[in-house]
Order: structure tokens, then C-alpha cells, then sequence
């Protein structure tokens, strides 16, 4: 299990930003769906987080106090193809598992 934080509402899109609210006002655990984005011109390993059909942010590998680039890649891709991965929402926080 990796918990991971995603990228900040604020780089979302009004529709997105709602969706994403209305998810973290649930009290029971949410399953998502991640896609990987490997056409994304900043990151070949990008992870889209979708819940209910709508991408609500992307897994956010680098904070302003730490860089989880490496760990959050040799935990979700095995030799550049993603692994199998389940995404859940529970109190606030995201986690990956395989």
C-alpha cells in the first residue's frame, strides 16, 4: 500500500474541481480508476485519477519539501508499463495498491 497525495485543485478545471470536492465529502471508502498518460508531455509516467468518468488530478510525485518520484515510479510501473493497480478514498487519503 503507497498513500499518495494528488495534484492541487487549483490546475483543475471548474467541472473537475467539483467532482473532486463532492468525492472528499464522502464518509465510505471510494474505489478510482488510474489511467497512465504516457503521452503527457511532462511525464511519461503520469497517473490520471478518475472517479465516476472524470479525471480529478493526477498522483503528485514531487512536494515543495520532498521528491517521491522514485518511489511512487518503482511502485506503480515495472520495467516503463504500469502494474496492476487498485486506487481507493477513505478519511481523506489516497492509496495505491497492488
Amino acid at each position: 500500500m503507497l498513500e499518495v497525495k494528488l495534484t492541487p485543485a487549483g490546475y483543475l478545471k471548474q467541472y473537475q474541481q467539483v467532482k473532486r470536492d463532492e468525492l472528499e465529502k464522502v464518509d465510505c471508502e471510494i474505489q478510482l480508476e488510474l489511467q497512465h498518460e504516457n503521452t503527457n508531455s511532462f511525464d511519461s509516467k503520469a497517473l490520471q485519477v478518475i472517479y465516476d468518468g472524470i479525471v480529478i488530478g493526477y498522483i503528485q510525485k514531487r512536494f515543495s519539501d520532498a521528491n517521491n518520484t522514485d518511489e511512487i515510479e518503482d511502485y506503480c510501473f515495472s520495467g516503463g508499463v504500469v502494474n496492476k493497480l487498485e486506487m481507493t478514498y477513505k478519511n481523506g487519503v489516497f492509496e495505491i495498491t497492488t
